[in-house]
Protein backbone atom coordinates (compact mmCIF):
# COMPACT_ATOMS: atom_id res chain seq x y z
CA UNK A 1 0.00 0.00 0.00
CA UNK A 2 1.12 3.37 -1.02
CA UNK A 3 0.26 7.32 -0.45
CA UNK A 4 -1.33 7.23 -3.91
CA UNK A 5 -2.71 3.52 -4.82
CA UNK A 6 -2.58 -0.04 -4.06
CA UNK A 7 -0.62 -2.37 -5.51
CA UNK A 8 -0.80 -6.51 -5.86
CA UNK A 9 1.45 -8.73 -7.08
CA UNK A 10 0.83 -12.03 -7.59
CA UNK A 11 3.48 -14.63 -9.16
CA UNK A 12 2.15 -16.81 -11.87
CA UNK A 13 0.49 -16.90 -15.30
CA UNK A 14 -2.19 -16.78 -16.91
CA UNK A 15 -4.11 -20.18 -16.25
CA UNK A 16 -3.42 -23.00 -19.02
CA UNK A 17 -5.66 -22.09 -21.99
CA UNK A 18 -7.15 -18.64 -20.80
CA UNK A 19 -6.41 -15.46 -23.07
CA UNK A 20 -6.01 -11.69 -22.39
CA UNK A 21 -9.22 -11.28 -24.07
CA UNK A 22 -10.85 -14.13 -21.47
CA UNK A 23 -9.09 -12.94 -18.40
CA UNK A 24 -10.42 -8.78 -19.54
CA UNK A 25 -13.85 -9.99 -20.06
CA UNK A 26 -14.05 -11.87 -16.60
CA UNK A 27 -13.21 -15.63 -17.16
CA UNK A 28 -12.79 -15.98 -13.31
CA UNK A 29 -10.13 -18.60 -12.20
CA UNK A 30 -7.92 -17.40 -9.25
CA UNK A 31 -4.20 -17.98 -9.98
CA UNK A 32 -3.31 -17.11 -6.24
CA UNK A 33 -5.70 -19.44 -4.16
CA UNK A 34 -4.02 -18.18 -0.96
CA UNK A 35 -4.41 -14.56 -2.01
CA UNK A 36 -8.09 -15.01 -2.79
CA UNK A 37 -9.30 -16.38 0.06
CA UNK A 38 -7.73 -13.54 2.28
CA UNK A 39 -9.57 -11.04 -0.43
CA UNK A 40 -12.69 -13.03 0.13
CA UNK A 41 -12.51 -12.86 4.05
CA UNK A 42 -11.67 -8.62 3.70
CA UNK A 43 -14.85 -8.41 1.44
CA UNK A 44 -12.38 -7.45 -1.55
CA UNK A 45 -13.07 -10.24 -4.24
CA UNK A 46 -16.13 -12.51 -4.88
CA UNK A 47 -16.01 -15.42 -7.26
CA UNK A 48 -18.45 -13.33 -9.35
CA UNK A 49 -15.81 -12.40 -11.77
CA UNK A 50 -16.44 -8.64 -11.68
CA UNK A 51 -13.12 -7.61 -10.45
CA UNK A 52 -10.89 -7.99 -13.42
CA UNK A 53 -13.69 -6.19 -15.62
CA UNK A 54 -14.73 -3.72 -12.83
CA UNK A 55 -11.35 -2.66 -12.60
CA UNK A 56 -10.32 -2.52 -16.14
CA UNK A 57 -13.28 -0.42 -17.09
CA UNK A 58 -12.46 2.44 -14.02
CA UNK A 59 -9.10 2.12 -14.68
CA UNK A 60 -8.13 0.41 -18.31
CA UNK A 61 -6.02 -2.40 -19.02
CA UNK A 62 -2.71 -0.09 -17.66
CA UNK A 63 -3.96 -1.29 -13.89
CA UNK A 64 -2.38 -4.78 -14.55
CA UNK A 65 1.24 -5.40 -15.71
CA UNK A 66 0.82 -9.36 -16.87
CA UNK A 67 4.65 -10.39 -17.00
CA UNK A 68 6.23 -13.71 -17.70
CA UNK A 69 5.54 -15.36 -14.49
CA UNK A 70 3.92 -12.81 -12.52
CA UNK A 71 0.81 -10.05 -11.66
CA UNK A 72 0.66 -6.48 -10.82
CA UNK A 73 -2.26 -4.80 -10.38
CA UNK A 74 -2.24 -0.71 -9.42
CA UNK A 75 -5.35 0.68 -8.34
CA UNK A 76 -4.91 4.62 -7.66
CA UNK A 77 -6.79 5.98 -4.69
CA UNK A 78 -9.47 8.96 -5.55
CA UNK A 79 -7.66 10.37 -2.71
CA UNK A 80 -4.47 10.51 -0.97
CA UNK A 81 -2.88 9.95 2.52
CA UNK A 82 -0.02 12.45 3.65
CA UNK A 83 2.57 12.05 6.19
CA UNK A 84 0.92 13.02 9.51
CA UNK A 85 -2.51 11.46 8.17
CA UNK A 86 -3.85 14.39 7.37
CA UNK A 87 -6.45 13.50 4.24
CA UNK A 88 -6.20 15.41 1.47
CA UNK A 89 -7.66 14.82 -2.63
CA UNK A 90 -5.29 14.57 -5.31
CA UNK A 91 -5.74 18.30 -6.01
CA UNK A 92 -5.64 20.07 -2.41
CA UNK A 93 -2.52 20.94 -1.01
CA UNK A 94 -1.95 19.30 2.70
CA UNK A 95 -2.51 22.31 4.63
CA UNK A 96 -6.09 22.64 3.60
CA UNK A 97 -9.26 20.63 5.16
CA UNK A 98 -11.68 18.72 2.61
CA UNK A 99 -15.06 20.64 2.00
CA UNK A 100 -18.02 18.35 3.70
CA UNK A 101 -18.95 17.24 -0.75
CA UNK A 102 -15.63 16.02 -1.09
CA UNK A 103 -15.81 13.91 2.05
CA UNK A 104 -19.50 12.71 1.09
CA UNK A 105 -18.38 12.06 -2.26
CA UNK A 106 -15.36 9.78 -0.95
CA UNK A 107 -17.93 7.73 1.17
CA UNK A 108 -20.10 7.16 -1.43
CA UNK A 109 -17.20 6.36 -3.59
CA UNK A 110 -16.06 3.82 -0.92
CA UNK A 111 -19.92 2.36 -0.66
CA UNK A 112 -19.92 2.04 -4.35
CA UNK A 113 -16.37 -0.16 -4.06
CA UNK A 114 -17.57 -2.15 -0.93
CA UNK A 115 -21.69 -2.05 -0.42
CA UNK A 116 -20.76 -3.83 2.78
CA UNK A 117 -18.13 -1.53 4.01
CA UNK A 118 -18.65 -0.48 7.79
CA UNK A 119 -18.70 3.01 9.30
CA UNK A 120 -15.50 2.34 11.30
CA UNK A 121 -14.05 1.31 8.42
CA UNK A 122 -14.98 4.23 6.60
CA UNK A 123 -13.67 6.20 9.27
CA UNK A 124 -10.31 4.79 9.39
CA UNK A 125 -9.57 5.06 5.24
CA UNK A 126 -10.97 8.42 5.48
CA UNK A 127 -9.07 9.09 8.92
CA UNK A 128 -11.83 10.37 10.99
CA UNK A 129 -13.12 8.69 14.39
CA UNK A 130 -16.04 6.37 13.94
CA UNK A 131 -18.06 9.26 15.02
CA UNK A 132 -17.10 11.73 12.38
CA UNK A 133 -18.08 8.79 10.10
CA UNK A 134 -21.75 8.25 11.73
CA UNK A 135 -22.11 12.15 11.32
CA UNK A 136 -21.77 12.20 7.65
CA UNK A 137 -23.12 9.10 7.13
CA UNK A 138 -26.33 10.55 8.88
CA UNK A 139 -26.29 13.23 6.55
CA UNK A 140 -25.84 11.23 3.19
CA UNK A 141 -29.16 8.92 4.58
CA UNK A 142 -30.87 12.07 5.19
CA UNK A 143 -30.20 13.80 2.01
CA UNK A 144 -31.33 10.93 -0.03
CA UNK A 145 -28.16 9.34 -1.33
CA UNK A 146 -27.80 6.26 0.65
CA UNK A 147 -29.42 4.20 2.23
CA UNK A 148 -28.55 0.69 4.42
CA UNK A 149 -31.29 -2.54 3.98
CA UNK A 150 -30.60 -5.58 6.26
CA UNK A 151 -29.31 -6.04 9.73
CA UNK A 152 -26.90 -3.38 10.88
CA UNK A 153 -23.87 -5.96 10.99
CA UNK A 154 -24.41 -8.08 8.03
CA UNK A 155 -26.55 -5.71 5.43
CA UNK A 156 -25.66 -3.64 2.81
CA UNK A 157 -25.47 0.19 1.28
CA UNK A 158 -27.44 0.96 -1.46
CA UNK A 159 -26.62 4.17 -3.75
CA UNK A 160 -29.02 6.22 -4.41
CA UNK A 161 -28.27 9.39 -5.96
CA UNK A 162 -24.67 10.53 -6.13
CA UNK A 163 -23.06 14.49 -5.59
CA UNK A 164 -22.94 16.65 -8.97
Amino acid sequence: MFDNRIEVFSYGELPYGLTLDKFFSGYSKPINDALFRIFMLCRYAEQSGHGVPTIKRKYGEKAFNIDGGFFVVTIPYSFSIGNGAKLTTPTTPTNQSISMDDTKKMILELIENNDKITKAEIGEILNMTKDGAKYHIKKLTEDGYIKHIGNPLTGRWIILRHIK
